[in-house]
């Protein structure tokens, strides 16, 4: 590449600089930061229903109610994803889709892998350890096709 010649080290972009690119138009901003709140509240009622449900006792349907508070921000969260998806471009479709990919790849080979390693004498893991690693290899996936189709 050009930008990799010696001497042309003006022209080279940074990492930080190659994801500010992948943004995206406007209504990308606008649709990835709505997805980013629906997110956010996701994980703040669900800690605070593991936490109101664990140091409290809550019973019967208050505590039916309150375990389905995080549910319902996660469909907030994949509603404001899926639309972010449909209405952004090729590009930035195909970077979300090789991401997903990836996490989904690696969550699936993870807990089927995690059944044979308990049964092996491995120490015991839940959900949980599975949904962080799909979390940072599809964050990982997009880094990587970012800079692959930048």
């Amino acid at each position: 590449m050009m930008a990799d010649a010696p001497g042309n080290e003006a022209n080279r972009v940074s990492w930080l600089n190659t994801l500010r690119s992948c943004t995206g138009t406007a209504a990308d901003r606008k649709n990835r930061y709505r997805f980013l709140v629906w997110a956010m509240a996701w994980a703040a009622t669900f800690l605070g229903a593991d936490w109101g449900l664990e140091n409290h006792d809550v019973q019967g349907p208050t505590a039916i109610f309150i375990a389905m508070i995080p549910t319902l921000m996660a469909c907030g969260a994949l509603w404001a994803y899926l639309r972010f998806l449909r209405e952004t471009d090729e590009l930035v479709r195909r970077i979300q889709l090789e991401g997903v990919a990836l996490g989904f790849g690696a969550g699936i080979i993870f807990l089927l892998s995690l059944v044979s390693l308990e049964d092996a004498g491995f120490a015991k893991l839940d959900a949980s350890d599975a949904i962080a690693l799909m979390l940072v290899t599809w964050a990982f996936g997009q880094l990587f096709a970012t800079w692959r189709y930048r």
